[in-house]
């Protein structure tokens, strides 16, 4: 699978991997902003999507939630390269499936849903939640 790599100092998932992915642009669909995120963070074509489910993010100290919707693709063209080189955002490395739920350098919460995902064939509605105590507390619905 392919993963991007966070360098951005700021980012709370400095130097971790997680999937590609960003906003959603003024008259995009989800889908073309899923295909086009995956091509410039990863130089990844993708000729189908699967939409495999959503995962919440909920931080209660900060008042924030954001919403992930996250898609699978099996059948792919190019090759891997960061087309947004200018940001210097990710860098996009291949990650082996055999294995990836021992990965550290993937958060938890990114490795439960990616295992859920990948053993279940119906839709995955998750929600990873923080607070003053709790390091990303993982439900799923």
């Amino acid at each position: 699978m392919v993963l991007v790599r966070r360098v951005k100092a700021k980012a709370n998932t400095y130097m971790q991997l997680i999937p590609p992915g960003g906003h959603i642009e003024n008259c995009e669909t989800l889908e073309e902003a899923a295909r086009r995120e995956l091509y410039e963070e990863t130089g990844i074509v993708a000729e189908q999507l699967n939409l495999v489910g959503v995962i919440s993010f909920i931080t209660y100290p900060k008042k924030d939630h954001a919403i992930c919707f996250v898609y699978f693709s099996y059948s792919n063209q190019g090759e891997i390269e960061a087309k947004e080189k200018e940001k210097e955002k990710v860098i996009p490395e291949w990650v082996e499936v055999k294995g990836f739920e021992e990965n550290e350098d993937i958060p938890h919460y990114y490795r439960q849903f990616l295992k859920a995902a990948m053993e279940n064939k119906q839709f995955i509605n998750c929600i990873v939640e923080w607070d003053e105590n709790k390091e990303g507390l993982v439900t799923f619905k």
